[in-house]
C-alpha cells in the first residue's frame, strides 16, 4: 500500500519542514508581520523599502511552511490512525515498526521476537494488506495524502 510506504518519508519530511522553519526564524528572527486590512505589512502600510519587501516575503514563507507542516502532520496522523485499527496485533506492530519507525524487515522480525525468517513476517503483512485491499476496493485516501498540483497552489 502506497499510503504505508509514504509514512516513513513523511516523518522525514516533517523533520525537514520543522528544520526549515527554525532556520528561517533564526535568520529573520526579529521580523514580526502584521495583517492590516488583508495587506501584510511590516511597521507601515508603505511597502517600498527592500527591507519591508523582504520581511513580507519571509512572513509569507513562514506561513507557507506552517501550512505545509499542518498538512504533513495531518497525513501522518491519518496513516497512524489507520494502522491503529488493524485488528491483528502482530501485523499492527510490524506495520508500525516497518513504516513508522523505518526498520528493515529483519529488524522488525527481531523486535517482534518472531522465531521465523524475516521474509515470513514480511509476507504475512503483505498478505494482510492484500486481503484488506480486496475487502475495501473503493478505498481512496484523503486528499491531503495525494500530491498537490502546482496549479492548485495559489
Amino acid at each position: 500500500m502506497l499510503m504505508l510506504e509514504q509514512l516513513y518519508d513523511l516523518r522525514g519530511e516533517i523533520r525537514e519542514t520543522r528544520s526549515r522553519m527554525r532556520r528561517l526564524s533564526a535568520r529573520y528572527g526579529g521580523i514580526q508581520g502584521v495583517r492590516y486590512d488583508g495587506i501584510k505589512t511590516c511597521k507601515t502600510n508603505d511597502v517600498k523599502s527592500p527591507a519591508e519587501r523582504g520581511a513580507i516575503a519571509t512572513i509569507e514563507a513562514e506561513e507557507a511552511l506552517a501550512d505545509l507542516l499542518r498538512r504533513q502532520e495531518q497525513a501522518q496522523a491519518y496513516i497512524v490512525r489507520w494502522i491503529s485499527c488493524v485488528d491483528d496485533i502482530s501485523v499492527r506492530r510490524a506495520l508500525m515498526l516497518r513504516f513508522f519507525d523505518g526498520m528493515s524487515w529483519p529488524d522488525v522480525t527481531l523486535a517482534l521476537g518472531a522465531r521465523v525468517e524475516w521474509q515470513s513476517v514480511r509476507d504475512r503483512v503483505t498478505r494482510w494488506c492484500s486481503a484488506w485491499s480486496a475487502e475495501h476496493p473503493d478505498f481512496e485516501p484523503p486528499e491531503y495524502l495525494k500530491p498537490t498540483e502546482l496549479s492548485e497552489i495559489g
